[in-house]
Parts: C-alpha cells; structure tokens; sequence
C-alpha cells in the first residue's frame, strides 16, 4: 500500500448519532471526568506510578502528542510493504494513540469474548465474525461504514491478531484508508501448553481492560 505523506491527527469523539467528528485542541476525554486510560501505562508498556499520567497532556491534546503520534503512524505505513492494509502497531502504540485521541479502536471480536473474556474501555464493537463457529459477519464494513468516517484511523484488535488483519484488509478494500492492526490481539498466541496471555497481548501487558 502506498505510503500516505501527511497524517492529519485530530481527536475524535462519538457524537449523539453515533458519527465521529474531529476536535481542535482538546480531546474527547478532556472534561472532567475520568480518563480511562490515566495512569495505567508508559510508553515503555511499564506500570506507571500511582496517580501519575503516563502521556503529560493526553487529556488534552498537545503538539507533541500530534507529533508522537504522527511518528507511530509512519512507522507503521513504513513497514507495510506487500500488506493489504495501513501496517501494524503495538499494543503500546495503540495505547498511546488512544490516549492522544488520534485514533479510535475497533473490537472485532464476538459479543461473546468481550462479555466473557473482557475488552478495552471506550473500543466500538464490529464483530468480524459470531458465534462459536466464527461464521462470517456480512454486515462488517456496512456495520463500519454506520459508525466511523473513512479518512479516521482506526485500530482493529482481535484476539490474537488474525482477525483483526483480515478486518483491516476488508476495510482497507472498502476505502478506509487509515486501516492498522494490532499486533498480539487481545489475549495473545497460545504458548507451548496451548493457553493464551502468559507471554503476549494486550491484558498481558497490563493495558487497560475491564469486564461486565
């Protein structure tokens, strides 16, 4: 895929309709409410201090986190040669561009894992596929096209990072041009006893997740 030469990085925010539109200086979790990723991480996908902001000024939105941002994304469309999609990022990464408000995340996952096994705060479920038998969701870029613009980015995590690449190519194909993956899923590979977030994934790292 063509490399993009210019990242225009905005916070976005779901309004009433469900629509996503762009913010200026502030970001969608910049009022007084709790953000839901403060304090939980650093850039390093260390633990961060008690109480302390990982990302100085992600409950706003700063220039230097237009910046970071900007970098993570070309990064990624670096090393995207020969893929169907935008490129990869990290857990981290896309932690970091949640936070920023650069980017929104999209769980393609089955209501079922994310009831049963957990999700991250604030991602918009487009399952790629349901129920047990993971049948095809025909209704996917439809269900995309009803809840995000296509000049956003968007982070598509599964529960190892499978799915979410066939997600991205099939968004990519329908003209969403800023389309990444995020490495290691939800829950990671299995490991050599065939269970999975003993050595990567999102929870494994210790990002932020919760459970009805």
């Amino acid at each position: 895929m063509a490399a993009n030469p210019q990242f225009n990085i905005l916070p976005v925010h779901p309004d009433s309709a469900g629509a996503t539109t762009a913010q200026g200086s502030t970001s969608a979790h910049g009022g007084s409410g709790a953000h839901p990723f403060s304090g939980v991480i650093g850039s390093d996908g260390a633990h961060s201090s008690a109480g302390a902001h990982p990302f100085p000024g992600a409950l706003g939105f700063d220039a230097a986190q237009g910046e970071a941002s900007a970098a993570i994304l070309e990064r990624a469309r670096a090393g995207s040669a020969g893929l169907g999609y935008a490129g990869n990022v990290t857990p981290a990464e896309a932690l970091q561009l949640l936070m920023a408000g650069a980017a929104r995340l999209v769980d393609v996952r089955t209501p079922e894992e994310r009831k049963f096994v957990g999700y991250v705060p604030d991602s918009v479920a487009v399952p790629w596929a349901t129920g047990t038998a993971f049948t095809r969701n025909p209704r996917f870029i439809r269900e995309l096209e009803g809840k995000f613009r296509k000049d956003e980015v968007l982070l598509f995590l599964c529960r190892s990072g499978a799915r979410s690449i066939l997600a991205a190519e099939a968004a990519s194909k329908a003209q969403f041009h800023e389309a990444y993956n995020v490495l290691e899923g939800f829950e990671g590979e299995l490991d050599p006893q065939r269970r999975r977030g003993n050595h990567d994934g999102w929870r494994f790292r210790g990002l932020p997740w919760i459970q009805d």
